[in-house]
């Protein structure tokens, strides 16, 4: 994975109501006010991991590598589409796979969608971490509390995930399989 992709995709399955320092209130006086995150969850289901790695190159990413665990980092919206990032691809604009979900979560899909080009101010001139044509603001307008937290934080607000009603309606060997 990317230095770039490493420094904009935190673990994805932290509590929403953690008491967190925020990119918001770090800032200073003089900074824009930042735009408030989606932040809607959902689990990937593991007969889709095959697919996404199929999209990558032979040899280039391992079943370790998928996000599972998928979180809607684009500026809050009122619609019910939501995107979460699933795995990086390698090689000149190849894009990234991004998982897409609605509603209750019963259908998610993966597609590769290109990296968004837009840059943050200086000095750092951070990338934008979200897929090109994204709705909403860039990674660096968006007040995400999870870009704060310190790395050795995060385990402590990794919540269990129940999948239990989401999978009901799944057959036994896909459940067993997990």
């Amino acid at each position: 994975m990317s230095a770039r992709l490493q420094a904009c995709r935190p673990p994805v399955a932290l509590m929403k109501d953690a008491p967190t320092m925020t990119t918001a209130n770090a800032a200073s006086p003089a900074a824009p006010a930042l735009l408030p995150i989606c932040d809607e969850r959902t689990v990937l289901c593991e007969h889709l991991v095959p697919t996404v790695l199929e999209y990558a190159l032979p040899g280039a990413a391992q079943s370790a590598d998928v996000q599972r665990n998928l979180r809607c980092t684009l500026q809050q919206h009122t619609t019910d589409e939501h995107y979460g990032f699933v795995l990086h691809l390698d090689g000149t604009n190849s894009g990234s796979v991004w998982a897409r979900w609605t509603g209750r979560h019963e259908h998610v899909t993966v597609t590769v969608l290109p990296d968004c080009d837009a840059v943050g101010p200086g000095p750092d001139y951070d990338a934008c971490c979200e897929f090109g044509g994204h709705p909403g603001g860039h990674t660096h307008e968006i007040d995400d509390p999870a870009l704060m937290l310190p790395l050795g934080h995060l385990a402590a607000l990794v919540p269990p995930i129940d999948t239990s009603e989401r999978d009901a309606g799944l057959p036994t060997a896909w459940k067993d399989s997990r």
